[in-house]
């Protein structure tokens, strides 16, 4: 149980760490190309993890996985020490967040609008997809294990794709089609 709970949490640091150093490891033009790339690698990731999770489990015992994937991390850790991250410089980058900050609470429309929905999506697909999904596939239509992988690796092929169309798409876009107007 320990493990587990270690695997969870240090997974857990690792992401939100690579996640938050992407502006510093990319310039400007890349990021929304870099943001895509990455939830494309996490999509085939879901979808390749379970097939090759099965596959390790019916070599090796549940405690030896775990173990296994406590070195994983470990390496992955390891790997982020080695990244080189651009020089900020932290006055304008202070300036511009304090711009966009005024810009954005001038208009308390739009600042309602996003939190609202982010509060929505994380706590609403957080609950869906770690509790209420599981449980009703496997209690409710009881299906078995394979299927249950299947449903999670579409899932993720559909955030693949939605990640893929989203870095072609996005050129297409501006800004000012979002704006919310009075």
């Amino acid at each position: 149980m320990l493990e587990y709970f270690l695997i969870i949490f240090f997974s857990f640091l690792v992401y939100l760490t690579f996640e938050a150093s992407i502006p510093q490891l990319f310039p400007k033009d890349w990021l929304i190309k870099a943001n895509s790339l990455s939830s494309s690698i996490d999509s085939i990731s879901g979808v390749l993890s379970p097939l090759l999770g099965g596959f390790i489990y019916s070599i090796l015992e549940i405690q030896a996985i775990l173990k296994l994937n406590i070195i994983c991390i470990s390496i992955v850790i390891l790997i982020n020490t080695f990244l080189s991250f651009r020089k900020k410089n932290i006055i304008n980058d202070n300036f511009e967040a304090h711009s966009n900050l005024n810009t954005t609470s001038k208009n308390k429309k739009i600042l309602k609008l996003v939190v609202i929905t982010g509060i929505i999506f994380n706590i609403g697909f957080g609950l869906t997809f770690s509790v209420t999904i599981p449980y009703i596939i496997n209690k409710v239509f009881q299906v078995n294990s394979e299927i249950y992988g299947i449903i999670q690796s579409c899932f993720y092929l559909g955030m693949m794709f939605g990640a893929s169309f989203f870095a072609i798409k996005v050129k297409e876009i501006t800004i000012n089609y979002f704006y919310i107007q009075d």
